[in-house]
């Protein structure tokens, strides 16, 4: 494998001819993606699929307006329109649309994500080819993009993350090759699917900021008709903003809706959170750290990046974690260093590829800063994780790369097993609870959320909200331990416990505050998988009296 990258996109050779390359290159990973994820294909809906499964079920009835969607999902726990509580356009619902059309479908629903990942596959082997690199390089490129664990453990999900890396990929690799050839079509396409892609996170939008590294600025006015997809992009996005807002002025937009989650207080935490993600949850890490070699751990960095990390862990009074500040801190260093190699460089495609892994970077004053908001990085990721062991001596650089392919496809098998059965026990918490109360004809109640009330609702239960109407008399109440509930149970004095669905096996823990698990958020804790032998939930069914 080579390790120089041209300074410049090299020429297509043809269209067709690329094409296939790819498709050869891309080949195994596609086949990867296949075997990891299809025997988790009936894995129960999770976290926050349900929020994205009932856009679509709008999405039926108001395919304009799909976050007019009635939930109670909120801090209040009362019913309030889906818009004032996601801060994403309409994509996800949009895409989710023949899974509700299937019966609420977990097999489509996943089936999509699998689908959408060979795409993602294909479309990273591509983009490695037209930046210049060889088919073994971009084989390889493909095959850590699928076994990034992240990646693999938000396909076994309905979210939109998946959806909007593909997308955003599609849309670079289109661009770069409208810049190649100038052929209307793939100009159309870098417009569509840059346009749509921030319909599925919206920090993807910032990818448009790569395009003076991708198209180069225009040193003349006929040179800005090379410009044209990316402008049709931002008016897209836009329109369809526009376009699919809530109508109800009392709703918050997108934007809003967004800033009613964000503090400045949040940026410490959701930095560890960032520095870990890079080295445990995303190939670039360790590969760097490798590739680079002397010129890395010889540099300041490292030492800089973990100085930060213990202060900021310190300062925050989470000396619990404070074995962690070397991962967070070399993953500090780590992108540090992409940056001023890129520099370094003074090549517009390696800046291109540094740039793409800061584009997350805005979301550290959200709420919370969980490693899928990293996904659509994960093609740039792939590519310079690639680059980096192609530096390598040839025996080392093989085996480094079959040892992060095949570590990193393990651990996402492990994420996904995780949240199969996290998830697997709310969907039987139902069929053991709920559902043969209500055949029997009694008033069932549910207090909890997540992937669980998705089934619930389906089984015909009522939510508990914090407003009236409360269960009466002769009610039944299935509340849950881990699971998020809305009222505490101990609210109902008058109830007895009349059965309990739980697990108590030990096993891999994805969603465990108690354990420092935080896959999901690392308002849980900042590790994305721990083993442990505390219980996975416990769904009790009560009885007011």
């Amino acid at each position: 494998m080579p390790a120089a990258l041209a300074s410049s996109p090299v020429p297509m050779e043809t269209e067709v001819s690329t094409t296939r390359r790819a498709a050869v290159a891309a080949g195994p990973a596609m086949l990867l993606a296949a075997v990891l994820l299809l025997p988790f294909a009936g894995k129960a809906f999770t976290i926050d699929d349900t929020l994205f499964l009932r856009e679509a079920e709008q999405s039926l009835r108001d395919p304009v307006h799909p976050s007019t969607a009635i939930v109670v999902w909120s801090e209040n726990f009362d019913p309030v329109r889906l818009s004032q509580v996601m801060p994403n356009g309409p994509l996800m619902g949009w895409l989710l649309v023949p899974a509700i059309l299937a019966g609420g479908s977990e097999f489509v629903a996943h089936l999509l994500q699998v689908l959408l990942l060979a795409v993602a596959a294909f479309e990273t082997a591509a983009l490695a080819l037209r930046l210049g690199f060889d088919d073994e390089l971009a084989r390889l490129a493909s095959l850590l993009l699928v076994a990034t664990p992240t990646v693999l453990g938000m396909a076994g999900t309905a979210m939109p993350d998946v959806a909007a890396m593909t997308f955003s990929l599609v849309g670079i690799e289109r661009l770069y090759a409208w810049r190649s050839d100038a052929r209307l079509v793939d100009g159309a396409v870098a417009a569509v699917m840059l346009g749509l892609a921030p319909l599925a996170r919206s920090h993807v939008l910032l990818l448009l900021g790569l395009s003076p590294f991708v198209l180069g600025l225009p040193t003349s006015p006929s040179q800005l008709k090379r410009w044209w997809p990316v402008v049709a992009a931002a008016v897209l996005t836009s329109a369809l903003l526009v376009l699919t807002r809530d109508p109800v002025g009392s709703s918050t937009d997108l934007a809003r809706s967004a800033g009613l989650f964000s503090s400045l207080g949040n940026v410490r935490s959701n930095s560890i959170a960032f520095g870990t993600h890079i080295v445990l949850l995303l190939p670039v890490g360790l590969a760097w750290m490798v590739g680079r070699g002397r010129r890395f751990w010889l540099s300041p960095l490292p030492w800089i990046g973990l100085t930060a990390a213990v202060g900021v862990l310190v300062y925050g009074g989470e000396t619990r974690w404070l074995w962690l500040a070397p991962v967070c801190g070399f993953g500090f260093a780590v992108v540090a260093d992409l940056a001023r190699d890129a520099a370094a460089r003074r090549d517009s495609a390696h800046a291109v590829l540094a740039l793409w892994m800061l584009v997350a970077l805005p979301i550290a004053v959200y709420l919370h800063f969980p490693s899928k908001y990293l996904v659509p990085c994960a093609p740039a990721a792939a590519i310079l994780a690639s680059t980096a062991l192609a530096a390598l001596p040839r025996r080392a650089a093989v085996a480094s790369a079959g040892t992060l392919v095949a570590a990193g496809a393990l651990f996402g098998v492990l994420i996904l097993r995780a949240d199969e059965v996290f998830a697997g026990l709310g969907r039987r918490a139902v069929e053991e609870l709920v559902e043969p109360r209500v055949a029997a004809g009694d008033k069932v109640w549910f207090n909890a959320h997540w992937g669980f009330q998705w089934y619930a609702e389906r089984a015909g239960a009522h939510c508990v909200t914090t407003s009236q109407p409360h269960p009466q008399r002769g009610d039944y109440v299935v509340s849950a331990e881990v699971t998020i509930t809305g009222v505490p149970i101990e609210a109902f004095r008058g109830r007895e416990l009349v059965a309990t669905v739980a697990d108590d096996a030990p096993g891999g823990r994805i969603v465990s505050s108690a354990d420092g698990a935080g896959f999901y958020s690392n308002g849980w804790g900042y590790l994305p998988w721990v083993w442990s032998s505390r219980p996975v939930d416990r769904f009790q069914l009560w009885r007011i009296r």
